[in-house]
C-alpha cells in the first residue's frame, strides 16, 4: 500500500504549495487594500491654496482618528446589509405589484367570461 501512495507524495506536496501560495495572496491583497483604506482616510483633505502669502498650511485634522481593520471590515458589512434590505425591500414590491395586477386581470377575465355567458 504505501509503494501506491509513494509516487503521490510529490503532488501533495505541490497541491499544498499552491493552497498556501494562493492563500498568502489572497491575504497580501486583502491587506494591501486595508492599508490603502487606512491610508486614504488618514491623509490630510487638500485644501486649495489662497492667493494670500500668509495662508495656514494643511494640517491635519486633530479629530480624525484612523479605523481599525474590523470598524473598516464593520462598516463595508453594514453597506452590504443596507443594500441587500433595499434589494429585499424592492423585490418585494415588485412581486406585490405583479400579484395585485395578476389577480386585476384575472377578475377582467372573469368578468368577461360572465358577460360573454351570463347564463352559466
Amino acid at each position: 500500500m504505501a509503494a501506491q501512495t509513494l509516487p503521490m507524495l510529490p503532488m501533495l506536496f505541490l497541491y499544498q504549495y499552491c493552497a498556501l501560495d494562493w492563500i498568502s495572496s489572497q491575504i497580501t491583497i486583502f491587506v494591501s487594500y486595508s492599508m490603502s483604506e487606512i491610508s486614504a482616510s488618514s491623509s490630510p483633505r487638500v485644501q486649495p491654496q489662497s492667493t494670500h502669502p500668509q495662508s495656514i498650511p494643511n494640517t491635519p485634522d486633530p479629530s480624525f482618528k484612523p479605523r481599525t481593520l474590523g470598524e473598516i471590515i464593520a462598516s463595508e458589512w453594514e453597506k452590504l446589509s443596507e443594500e441587500a434590505q433595499n434589494i429585499e425591500r424592492v423585490n418585494s414590491r415588485r412581486k406585490e405589484r405583479e400579484d395585485e395586477e395578476n389577480y386585476t386581470e384575472g377578475r377582467r377575465r372573469l368578468q368577461r367570461f360572465h358577460s360573454a355567458a351570463p347564463g352559466l
